[in-house]
């Protein structure tokens, strides 16, 4: 219950809270640390109690690091304008289908590589993605915290309907939270 400095050997640029686990980056570089029961860390140990760095989420690239969002048990990073997600998987909350419960290494989700990726947010079970200023959404949805008009998980990563212009988002643990630019 008391504040402890982190040691470091560069100026961190940015840091990131979620549930259980914790990032920040240096030179676009993540270093993560906390819970990773559900593999949503990227990296082999359950937990991680001193700031690893993350390995590189796509050998086309060196990594990137613009955002990392958390959720209770999943992780989303923007790198390289891409988007990379990892963890559980059990209501969609990754943009995955149905079959795959938990994925333990960041993957590339490519519907979203050929867009301008400017936000990113995960609530408990949930994620959304803002591209090309189109709210993405997947996950639980059992309070309609999605927007789609109904409260059915959904598995693929689905645009909110008639939201546009979307430029900053926010999640609580049922609810989405959207600013447009009008």
């Amino acid at each position: 219950n008391i504040p402890t400095l982190i040691p470091t050997y560069e100026k961190v640029e940015k840091i990131f809270c979620g549930y259980n686990s914790s990032a920040f980056y240096i030179n676009g570089e993540a270093y993560m640390f906390g819970t990773n029961f559900n593999g949503q860390l990227g990296i082999e140990s359950k937990y991680i109690f001193i700031p690893t760095l993350l390995p590189e989420l796509d050998k086309e690239f060196k990594n990137n690091i613009q955002k990392i969002a958390f959720g209770l048990s999943h992780t989303l990073i923007i790198s390289n304008n891409r988007l990379y997600v990892c963890g559980n998987n059990f209501v969609g909350q990754l943009g995955l289908e149905e079959s795959i419960q938990r994925i333990d290494k960041f993957i590339n989700i490519q519907m979203f590589n050929d867009k301008n990726i400017t936000d990113i947010a995960c609530g408990t079970n949930n994620s959304i993605v803002i591209a090309d200023g189109i709210a993405y959404v997947s996950g639980d949805n059992d309070n309609g915290q999605l927007g789609l008009g109904h409260i059915e998980k959904i598995y693929k990563f689905t645009s909110i309907p008639n939201i546009y212009g979307v430029v900053n988002v926010e999640c609580g643990e049922s609810f989405i939270a959207l600013l447009t630019s009008e």
